[in-house]
């Protein structure tokens, strides 16, 4: 994926997609938007980053996407971790995507501390 971290803690990250992110080809042409996939791919990324290599998402339980992320533009990605359901290695998150103060996409999502069987 082509992105630039340009910050890193744990839960959070400080991320600019490069206007030549593959993501934006196609999606759509002459109004580039970072499609939903890309934006779950950061997630995980985040989630390996706090959670280790072999953390990964399963599912979201719920999301919504209400403004596009354009090429170039600085998002914020927070993950507020393990709200407590937790069976059989499956745990429930909560997260957000921001631009500055203004929410670009949130939800919860499913994830799991170990690699799939």
């Amino acid at each position: 994926m082509s992105f630039d971290i340009a910050e890193l803690m744990h839960g959070s990250m400080q991320v600019v997609i490069a206007a030549e992110s593959p993501y934006f080809e196609g999606h759509f042409p002459g109004d580039p938007i970072l499609p939903a996939v890309a934006q779950i791919l950061l997630l995980e990324t985040l989630l390996r980053f706090s959670h280790g290599n072999g953390a990964w998402i399963s599912g979201l339980s719920h999301a919504r996407f209400v403004r596009p992320i354009r090429p170039g533009e600085r998002i914020a990605v927070r993950i507020f971790l393990d709200l407590g359901f937790r069976t059989k290695g499956v745990h429930i998150s909560e997260f957000t995507i921001k631009r500055g103060a203004q929410e670009v996409s949130g939800g919860s999502f499913l994830w799991h501390s170990g690699l799939p069987a």
